[in-house]
């Protein structure tokens, strides 16, 4: 029986399905993630690919090493946020502090008025 050397993977991410069709089994899974970045704005490092119920931890792994590759469709999941998904939620977070800090001050300067 021939080595495989291709096979088609069907990425599920929100309610979208990413075909990455004959991908070459050398490829690693930087480089699926990298591609995964191009098409969903998701950067590498926000990204949890799951192969087989299991977090692919380990980038440099070739995709010929990930157990159980069917010669048809495979499938992995993507978890993660685009960039402004996160740039929102991390201003969000700044002006929540902001506010956390406003909020003391103006007890504070409401303590510190006289009473009449």
């Amino acid at each position: 029986m021939p080595e495989l050397t291709k096979a088609d993977f069907q990425v599920g991410y929100q309610s979208q399905t990413i075909l990455l069709e004959q991908w070459d089994l050398h490829s690693t899974v930087q480089q699926v993630k990298e591609y995964l970045e191009e098409t969903t704005s998701i950067p590498i490092d926000a990204q949890k690919l799951l192969w087989k119920g299991k977090i692919l931890k380990d980038n440099n792994i070739q995709l010929k090493d990930l157990p159980s590759v069917s010669p048809t469709t495979n499938r992995m999941l993507l978890m993660g946020s685009p960039q402004k998904a996160i740039e929102k939620v991390n201003s969000m977070d700044k002006k929540l502090m902001e506010q956390r800090k406003i909020v003391p001050m103006i007890r504070m300067k409401k303590q510190q008025q006289p009473k009449p």
